[in-house]
């Protein structure tokens, strides 16, 4: 099992059995991509670049004061292993 199988395969959020998935097309839940990466099949913002997701961590967890800037930080690190972000 991909130590990352349960976590969103773009932004890297948890996804807990299903709560904050995204949706395909079918309307069945992603099981690789949370809600606010991914819905109706596809990305929401699919000219995002891995950059640019490093600055939307950035601009949102990484706000939420020392603790928000250390789950940034911890979360922009694991973005290149990721499935979106594989080269």
């Amino acid at each position: 099992m991909d130590k990352f199988e349960k976590q969103c395969q773009s932004c890297g959020m948890p996804l807990e059995e299903g709560k904050k998935s995204g949706s395909e097309i079918d309307g069945s839940l992603s099981k690789m991509f949370c809600v606010n990466c991914y819905q109706e099949g596809k990305f929401t913002q699919p000219d995002l670049t891995l950059d640019g997701m490093k600055l939307v961590l950035d601009n949102t967890i990484g706000k939420e004061g020392l603790r928000g800037k250390i789950i940034a930080f911890l979360g922009k690190m694991q973005l290149p292993s990721l499935k979106r972000w594989k080269v």
